[in-house]
């Protein structure tokens, strides 16, 4: 029985980068403690509010991400999702200031 030279030289390289990747140690990123973080574009107590932010935002991102322009449909329907976000993070900070002011 023959063993092809290529194939272990193939399974080595492979065994040799598993333990490179098992053995090196990449630390996990420490948030800094000094200041608290700063909410952005929060809706506080608005969960309502808040999940069509991030909706909003997913849709964008798709938006993005999709190929062509579609006969201008996609970038009027980037417009408008960017209208969206922009319009519930108003209705977000007016409730916030009503709230704060009473």
């Amino acid at each position: 029985m023959s063993i092809n030279i290529w194939k272990l030289s193939t399974l080595v390289c492979g065994g040799l980068f598993v333990a490179a990747v098992g053995w090196s140690h990449i630390p996990a990123a420490q948030a800094d403690q000094s200041e608290p973080p700063v909410a952005m574009d929060s809706c506080e107590d608005q969960g309502h509010m808040e999940a069509a932010l991030e909706h909003l935002r997913v849709a964008r991102h798709e938006l993005h991400l999709a190929e062509h322009n579609k006969a201008d449909h996609r970038v009027q329907a980037l417009a408008r999702t960017q209208e969206a976000i922009n319009q519930v993070k108003k209705g977000c900070r007016f409730a916030d200031d009503r709230r704060d002011n009473e």
